[in-house]
């Protein structure tokens, strides 16, 4: 049974303020050691009573015991069940449903034990190696129930090994080196490009088993990136055919576009490298340094550690998890589509592979736990969720996102959104897909995620109803795509004192904050908001061409010469169907078309206010009003930009009737040069004057105390506090200080 939350939070535009919507820093459960109900330990024995001298060896065992316990007489106040240190590695997925649930009173909280680190890990250790040639060991997996493995990642020691790969892994160049690219593409049929053609002198060697790899590519105009399957190999001919039959058009293969070769025994030549042989289910590895006397080598068998989910009436409420971390899970992905058998869908989040999963739920924590090198999705909230928090953990080298929130219901493979005309169809959607609302997902420090799937991002929300949820607070950097991604409906969302940076370095046609709105219900008052996008500083949004360009000998220019970067992207984008969005007292500082973009698309903008930020030093324009015929009551005003470049314009404005308002801001190129703004006749500043834009606008100098140094605080005698511009609370951004779980690795 759907669940569908029954008192919308409808709340006014906000005024600026510089008070955070989330909460406080909430506090950790304090718990002494020797007062929890229930211990767990990797040495325990579930035939113990779960006292701390005979704790019981599950997390589901402890789960029951609590099931177990009589809601009238136990003691008020929270039930504790505190995980000793160590590894535990479930058989299953630790589920909890409606028959867990605490109480806003008496919440259950499972929770580390003061000081030591219990591991949740979906691993498996091999250890029963035998020598292959030179210096790499294979060892033959023994038979799964459903007979096949589904692993990308294998680890030693905790930490992810390199599949074997070609080209080779470039550690000076992690996200940029290591490539190959398409020298054209052969369609197979009348319609699917399906093979391609790679360029000379780039792969010499005979693939014995090329059924056995896959091309990891980044195909079309990089906004995704995906996991094809070889089926032939013509090396005469230089040609790779995949078996896929069905291909979206956002994942076409172009010529010029990246690619590599993965898990072909034939380019296991690196130490640290290894590929699987699925037929004979035997695993190689090169392990670097001394051997694997005394090292663990593991490899993912479970996609979920656990969930939270009710399929009743009653969703699952008050469930804490507190100083946990979880590690080593499968990596799903691409996408399968059920309702089209065939189909593979790169873009949008994967329906299977979270570490942590919850749905059907209410009033939940994670809270100070470490998400480490999982496979897919750190935490997905699925279907409704609402009032959860998600604070203060740190999530690293997850597979795909650190943070998905997503409807059910996926999105059909040839679902084409019609702007106007279609409501109905939105409306019904809207009126049947459950909710997430009110969440809050804070101070959490998140890096280096979407090694496998990197299409979404940090932060990803997807669907009709993500409505009315805060992001604050979040350190976020070092990703291949957006920190923070909102696409298909959704409502207002509010984000705000977020510290994002070093962005898409991977990917294209993307930014820092990302908003793409496929659905639009003009008379939903809710539905037809954007978000609040306040107080955030989002740097060095990068960006990655998605062609190489042509060599005389691609055999020997390595592919980080070969890609134009930084390209195509910006700080705040909002892509299709802007409403009323807020814009307010952000800081963006080295992006590419600008700090700001109001892109028209399949929907134009309406009624955004982009008001009080600071844009410093973007390569092409520092705000970009693509807007077109239709786009109106638009407003920017009181802002500050800053840049150097000579070739760069201040803004470009493709059809002025969709801006309302343009004034009371502060203008300085600080290199001496002109004005330049495109879309204007002549691109002329004066003309734009004419127009009846910044007819109070300053050109000068807006006094910053060290933008040398990267301090944008404005000095007392700014004259953009004379024209409005209320000084940014930089001092508020980013985490703020809490007590950590325990000790790190």
């Amino acid at each position: 049974m759907m669940l569908r939350h029954t008192a919308l939070l409808l709340f006014t535009v906000l005024p600026a303020v510089t008070q955070s919507r989330a909460d406080e820093p909430l506090p950790l459960w304090d718990t002494a050691a020797d007062q929890a109900d229930f211990y767990v330990a990797p040495s325990g024995n579930d035939q113990h009573p779960g006292s701390v001298d005979q704790p019981f060896r599950t997390l589901s065992h402890a789960r029951d015991a609590v099931r177990g316990m009589n809601k009238q007489t136990r003691k008020p106040g929270p039930i504790v069940v505190m995980l000793r240190g160590g590894t535990y590695q479930p058989d299953l997925s630790v589920v909890f449903s409606d028959r867990d649930s605490g109480s806003a009173k008496s919440p259950i909280v499972y929770m580390a034990y003061p000081g030591e680190r219990p591991v949740l890990s979906g691993g498996r250790a091999t250890d029963e190696w035998k020598p292959y040639e030179a210096r790499i060991l294979v060892t033959e997996l023994p038979k799964q129930q459903n007979q096949y493995y589904r692993f990308r990642t294998l680890f030693l020691d905790g930490q992810r090994q390199i599949r074997a790969r070609h080209p080779n892994f470039d550690p000076e160049h992690p996200w940029d080196g290591g490539w190959a690219f398409i020298a054209e593409t052969l369609p197979v049929d009348s319609t699917t490009p399906v093979a391609l053609r790679w360029e000379p002198g780039v792969f010499t060697r005979s693939w014995a088993n090329p059924q056995h790899g896959e091309l990891f590519t980044v195909p079309g105009l990089a906004w995704i990136n995906d996991f094809m399957p070889i089926g032939a190999t013509d090396r005469d001919n230089r040609t790779i055919t995949v078996t896929r039959k069905h291909i979206p058009p956002w994942s076409r293969l172009k010529k010029g576009n990246r690619f590599r070769v993965e898990n072909l025994l034939e380019h296991l030549d690196q130490p640290g490298e290894w590929c699987f042989n699925p037929d004979d289910r035997l695993l190689y590895f090169w392990p670097p340094g001394a051997g694997v006397s005394d090292r663990s080598v593991t490899f993912p068998v479970l996609d979920r550690l656990i969930e939270v989910r009710s399929t009743s009436g009653q969703p699952v409420r008050h469930i804490h998890f507190q100083g946990l971390t979880f590690t080593q899970t499968l990596t799903v992905y691409p996408n399968p589509i059920a309702k089209h058998p065939g189909y593979i869908d790169c873009n949008r989040p994967n329906s299977a592979g979270y570490a942590f999963f919850m749905e059907n739920a209410e009033h939940c924590r994670v809270q100070s736990c470490r998400f480490d090198q999982v496979g897919g999705d750190a935490i997905r909230l699925h279907g409704y969720n609402a009032h959860h928090h998600i604070v203060q953990n740190e999530i690293v080298g997850a597979g795909a996102q650190a943070i998905c929130l997503a409807d059910l219901d996926f999105w059909p493979y040839d679902f084409k959104p019609v702007w106007r005309g279609n409501e109905e169809r939105f409306r019904a959607m809207s009126s049947r897909l459950p909710w997430a609302i009110g969440n809050v997902i804070s101070d959490n420090h998140i890096h280096h995620c979407g090694r496998t799937d990197g299409f979404g991002a940090a932060i990803h929300f997807h669907g009709m109803n993500c409505r009315d949820n805060v992001i604050s607070h979040n350190l976020i950097h070092d990703q291949p795509h957006h920190a923070m991604y909102f696409s298909m409906g959704f409502g207002r969302n509010y984000i705000e004192y977020n510290d994002v940076h070093t962005l898409c370095l991977v990917m294209a046609d993307a930014g820092g904050v990302y908003h793409n709105r496929w659905c639009i219900l003009p008379d939903d008052d809710v539905l037809n908001r954007h978000s609040v996008v306040r107080y955030n500083r989002i740097r060095d949004v990068y960006g990655v061409a998605p062609y190489g360009r042509e060599v005389d000998d691609p055999a020997t220019t390595p592919s980080h010469e070969r890609l134009e970067k930084p390209h195509f992207t910006w700080g705040i984008y909002y892509d299709n169907s802007p409403r009323r969005a807020q814009v307010y007292g952000n800081l963006t500082v080295n992006n590419v078309w600008g700090g700001v973009f109001l892109g028209g698309g399949f929907g134009q903008p309406e009624d955004c206010v982009v008001e009080n930020n600071i844009m410093v030093e973007s390569n092409t324009y520092q705000f970009d009003a693509a807007v077109s015929q239709g786009a109106e009551g638009n407003r920017w005003r009181r802002n500050i930009v800053y840049y150097k470049s000579p070739e760069a314009a201040l803004l470009r404005a493709r059809d002025t009737s969709g801006i309302a308002e343009c004034d009371y801001n502060v203008y300085f190129p600080a290199s001496g040069q002109p004005l330049k703004l495109v879309g204007v006749p002549g691109e002329s500043w004066q003309k734009w004057r004419e127009m009846g834009f910044d007819e109070h606008s300053i050109v000068g100098d807006p006094l910053f105390v060290d933008p040398g140094k990267g301090d944008y605080r404005l000095r007392a005698e700014s004259p953009a506090l004379k024209l409005g511009f209320k000084p940014i609370p930089f001092e508020r951004i980013g985490p703020r200080a809490t007590a950590g779980p325990g000790p790190r690795p």
